[in-house]
């Protein structure tokens, strides 16, 4: 799976918005003019090369082009994250926790949870 550029990624994150639903490009577009202003031009090119790397698929109903994701958020979320330690944390879970703390990053909420985060995965490892 290949990192998207930012304009393609917001296709896509208003696509799992609906949970695998199917959205009609007005629809997306739609969305995509209630966070920021892009043609109907631009976003025909981004569906395109969305389709071309595997992201989503059309369908035709009548005179509307129908849309799916065909990757799931959570897989490219996993690679995602995977790329940022690696690259930027050599692989390490610690070293990128230590940053967001370091930089005062981290509520006591955040805190809490990264806690029951290792305690669950401390249960399943017994």
């Amino acid at each position: 799976m290949i990192k998207l550029p930012e304009s393609e990624l917001e296709v896509m994150l208003i696509l799992w918005e609906k949970n695998g639903e199917e959205m009609s490009v007005n629809e997306v577009w739609e969305a995509l003019n209630g966070q920021k202003k892009i043609t109907m031009g631009a976003l025909h090119s981004y569906l395109n090369r969305l389709e071309e790397k595997g992201f989503l698929a059309f369908r035709k109903e009548g005179k509307y082009k129908m849309l799916r994701p065909l990757v799931e958020k959570e897989d490219y979320m996993e690679q995602e994250g995977e790329t940022l330690l690696g690259r930027f944390f050599g692989g390490s879970v610690g070293k990128f926790v230590n940053c967001l703390y370091d930089k005062n990053r981290l509520s006591a909420e955040d805190i809490r949870e990264l806690k029951r985060f290792v305690e669950e995965f401390e249960e399943k490892s017994q």
